[in-house]
């Protein structure tokens, strides 16, 4: 009851690829990734799918 989930979430490299750069930029910062407002859209989708 009343419990948040936890769990990371996934994402794929494809639907990362549709993503604009600003999303990217979020879904990096909730991830905690040192350095994401200066890279560009490729660095971004590397950072977020590397564990």
């Amino acid at each position: 009851m009343g419990e948040e989930n936890t769990e990371p979430i996934i994402y794929g490299k494809e639907e990362l690829e549709t993503m604009t750069v600003e999303q990217l930029k979020s879904i990096a910062k909730d991830k905690n990734i040192v350095g994401y407002s200066s890279m560009n859209k490729a660095d971004l989708i590397t950072a977020i799918l590397t564990p």
